[in-house]
């Protein structure tokens, strides 16, 4: 008997008027074509012709091809029910394994034995998908729907009652539409959400549920939800996908993010001198500038303002270092950048060390103020210390007097514990051993004129030789004859 493929719309009664054939114009002989089915991109139909070929055609009758066709090369018969892989690249059909002497193979008992076979869309060698004895026919792919998950928040790190957002995105990567798909989410004790919303469907906030309908193929929508940090700490939040078609990997359709809660950023800074004090030409004075942040959560935009005589500034470090940290010249302010948590070894802070170099008297304060993007508390951001440059003087009483005299030598503002020797610039200097500096800064020691000694002024030299570094001090002295008289000195020879 002959039979023909057609195509009808079935929104109406179906009748010959409505009816078109896609095949049966072959003049020659009478087909049967028999278990037509669409293709999923609707373009073509697979069908079965007189159990020799699987054929393939569009559905206004043009492109027919044959995709099988029964024989010993192929080493299969009886072809039938034919259905496309969701995919639709791959065609399963019933067929019958050939015997060894070219018929369908049979049982024993005399029973027909028929498999399920696998062919590419496109043509090729057919694979066997199912063989048992018996017979297997009339294939059919289930309907799936792959689910997946993304799950992000904006910002990851917020303050106790600060808002982070948390967008969930699903989207069906399956080969079928998704129907009732729904997604959940969990947020922990440290996130309270506040809004809840969806591109399609409706969503409860107080569950945290939202029911999406139907996700097409390669379908994406997105549930956003507002939620405030309640405690410190780090909320893992969750949120789950799911449909009530077959879903084949269930694997990605839970997606987690973390969101960090903590104490809102609190910069302080602390400043600290030394030597303390300096001394005029001495060892250079390094003041050291320490920014922390009190904080858990990072501080932003950090400046660190300096208050320093910059004209004996001669050298500024940053550490650690970093592009975006730098000093203007001269000194007034230092762009620190980010400066993460403190920890509790007191690691995570910024110095900014600025060397003086102690070149003039200097009696002031070394102040430094710093300053973020957000900043919880601002009783901390400044901060000083003495800053002074001391100037060591000595003195020789009286300041005139005939050779043979012993005049008294009288240093102040001398570095503590420091040794001192004491010369002339020219004439007999007597052997000494240095003086040492009492804890207030001062000494006190003779210094002889030898008799018969060269005449007229001359210079003491006070010299540092151990202890913190001075620049050599100097005060005048004048010999005179024994004739003269020292100033406001009377003896009898």
């Amino acid at each position: 008997f002959r039979s023909n493929i057609c195509v009808a719309d079935v929104s109406a009664q179906v009748q010959f008027s409505n009816q078109r054939a896609v095949t049966g114009d072959e003049p020659e002989w009478d087909p049967t074509d028999l278990g037509p089915a669409w293709s999923p991109d609707g373009q073509r139909i697979v069908f079965a012709r007189d159990g020799e070929s699987i054929n393939e055609i569009r559905p206004d009758g043009t492109d027919e091809t044959i995709v099988l066709a029964a024989g010993q090369s192929n080493a299969v018969y009886e072809l039938s029910g034919p259905v496309y892989s969701l995919d639709g690249g791959t065609i399963v059909f019933t067929g019958s394994p050939t015997s060894p002497y070219g018929y369908p193979a049979v049982r024993t008992g005399g029973t027909d034995q028929s498999d399920l076979y696998a062919i590419a869309a496109s043509g090729g060698t057919p694979r066997v998908v199912l063989a048992r004895p018996g017979e297997d026919s009339q294939p059919a792919f289930q309907p799936t729907a792959d689910l997946s998950v993304t799950l992000r928040a904006t910002p990851t790190t917020i303050a106790v009652g600060d808002a982070t957002t948390l967008q969930l995105t699903v989207t069906n990567h399956g080969w079928s539409t998704a129907p009732a798909t729904g997604v959940v989410l969990v947020l922990p004790s440290g996130l309270t959400p506040t809004a809840i919303r969806s591109g399609t469907g409706s969503c409860v906030l107080n569950e945290l549920r939202c029911s999406l309908g139907t996700l097409a193929v390669g379908g994406t929508v997105t549930v956003t939800v507002d939620a405030t940090g309640l405690a410190t700490g780090t909320a893992v939040v969750t949120g789950t996908a799911s449909s009530s078609r077959y879903d084949p990997d269930e694997s990605d359709n839970t997606g987690r993010v973390s969101v960090i809660v903590g104490t809102a950023p609190d910069v302080a800074v602390t400043v600290a001198v030394a030597p303390a004090p300096g001394y005029v030409g001495g060892d250079p004075i390094v003041v050291t500038y320490t920014v922390g942040n009190r904080g858990s959560l990072d501080a932003a935009g950090v400046q660190l303002a300096i208050d320093v005589p910059t004209d004996l500034v001669t050298a500024v470090e940053v550490s650690p270092p970093a592009p975006a940290r730098a000093c203007d010249v001269p000194v007034r302010t230092c762009v620190l950048g980010v400066v993460g948590p403190t920890t509790a070894d007191g690691g995570a802070v910024v110095t900014v060390k600025v060397t003086i170099g102690p070149k003039s008297p200097v009696n002031t304060a070394a102040v430094g103020t710093v300053s973020a993007t957000t900043d919880s508390d601002l009783g901390d951001n400044t901060a000083s210390a003495p800053l002074r440059v001391l100037a060591p003087v000595v003195t020789v009483t009286p300041r005139t007097g005939e050779a043979g005299f012993v005049p008294r030598v009288v240093g102040t503002s001398f570095p503590p514990g420091a040794q001192v020797l004491l010369r002339w610039d020219h004439g007999i200097t007597q052997r000494t051993t240095p003086v040492t500096v009492a804890a207030d800064g001062t000494f006190t020691m003779p210094m002889m004129v030898f008799n018969r000694d060269v005449l007229g002024p001359r210079v003491l030299q006070a010299v540092g030789v151990a202890g913190q570094r001075f620049a050599m001090v100097t005060a005048n002295y004048l010999v005179v004859s024994g004739h003269d008289q020292p100033d406001q000195w009377l003896y009898r020879r």
